[in-house]
């Protein structure tokens, strides 16, 4: 799978359950989702997004979870 597009990709995370790839860009400020063999890509957040980093999932809770530099840097003020 490739995609034209792509800034700076960081996290990666697999739903086994769902068979779903989700990966960070922090060269473009986005968050997208693909199945896990490239097909139905789309961009899931991109707005208010600064240097999305890291990205982690639990599809057994349905849950997902990311970090930036943004918030990062909210943090340690």
């Amino acid at each position: 799978m490739c995609y034209v597009g792509l800034g700076s990709p960081e996290g990666v995370a697999v739903d086994w359950v769902s068979k779903n790839l989700y990966w960070t860009d922090s060269g473009t400020d986005r968050i997208e989702v693909s199945r896990l063999d490239g097909t139905h890509h789309k961009t899931l957040f991109s707005d208010d997004l600064v240097n999305p980093r890291a990205i982690v999932v639990d599809p057994v809770r349905g849950l997902g979870h990311f970090s930036s530099a943004e918030h990062l840097m909210q943090l340690l003020q």
